[in-house]
């Protein structure tokens, strides 16, 4: 019996919304409690910021940011970590 080796993709999403301190994204993925990355833009490994995942409502993540929100826009790309 062979294994295979399975990636763990994880896909980000632009923000729905941003107000204040909090970015709304649709990750159907996502968890309460787990950490993401708030990069530049798609494809992007320049993490403008930290957030943590604080409440789930059909598919659609509040993620409370951690730290300072300046360049955060509609391009960024919100990356659980897993």
């Amino acid at each position: 019996m062979s294994e295979r080796a399975v990636p763990l993709v994880r896909h980000g999403a632009h923000p729905m919304a941003i107000a204040g301190t909090m970015v709304r994204a649709r990750l159907p993925e996502a968890a309460v409690g787990e950490a993401c990355e708030l990069r530049a833009h798609a494809g992007s490994t320049q993490v403008l910021a930290c957030g943590v995942v604080v409440a789930l409502e059909d598919g659609v993540a509040a993620v409370s940011v951690l730290g300072d929100t300046q360049g955060m826009s509609a391009a960024m790309v919100v990356v659980p970590t897993g």
